[in-house]
């Protein structure tokens, strides 16, 4: 059986429109919990994006976003997709306007911890808000700026209890952007590790002795 020019240019024009739209609804399929995740953010007031990012691989994965609130600050949370995500017991909000967290244990190690705010995280029963998705984030921003801000700026460091006892140690910030203390110790973190432990080896005055 032959076919002519014109059964011909409509089997073409078929498989051109057929492959569009395979590649559209990939597409779609691919980017739906980012577009879900972009459209819930932007749902707020006064809300910018400043980044919306993950893991382009088979799926898209490992979604993150760095968050506006005008005029209260900024944050960076991890783990918003469902391939990562573990709301409410983990809430990994990596920095809270260019802070982030570092933690001495009672067992002598020095970590870099997120701020994570979820029911199992280090600042889980100081927040005391079952988060379901990033909104309960934005809602309560007030809340989390008011607990970074009570833990004291590197090198300082502030006790920390917890009722179970996971978290138990010491909690410091490090803030970037402030001149005179980047001069002095920098951000190389293994300089900051020799510092932390000098600290703690001399119990120097830089331990406060406040509850969180």
């Amino acid at each position: 059986m032959h076919l002519n020019s014109r059964n011909l240019i409509i089997i073409i024009i078929v498989g051109i429109i057929g492959i569009f739209l395979f590649f559209k609804i990939q597409k779609s399929h691919y980017y739906g919990e980012y577009n879900s995740i972009k459209k819930s953010i932007l749902s707020n007031k006064n809300v910018r994006i400043i980044e919306l990012e993950g893991n382009k691989d088979l799926s898209y994965e490992e979604i993150y976003a760095k968050i506006e609130i005008s005029p209260k600050g900024i944050f960076t949370i991890t783990r918003l997709s469902s391939d990562v995500k573990n709301f409410p017991k983990e809430v990994s909000i990596i920095e809270v306007d260019s802070s982030r967290l570092c933690y001495y244990s009672i067992k002598g190690e020095v970590d870099y911890l997120a701020f994570d705010i979820g029911t199992e995280g280090i600042l889980g029963e100081a927040f005391n808000v079952k988060v379901k998705n990033v909104n309960d984030v934005i809602n309560n921003y007030d809340k989390l700026k008011t607990i970074v801000d009570s833990i004291p700026i590197f090198p300082k460091f502030k006790i920390i209890k917890t009722k179970n006892n996971k978290w138990n140690g010491y909690l410091s910030r490090i803030k970037h952007g402030n001149k005179a203390i980047e001069n002095s110790y920098g951000f190389l973190f293994p300089k900051i590790d020799s510092i932390t432990k000098s600290i703690f080896k001399n119990q120097s005055s830089h331990i406060i002795s406040t509850k969180n």
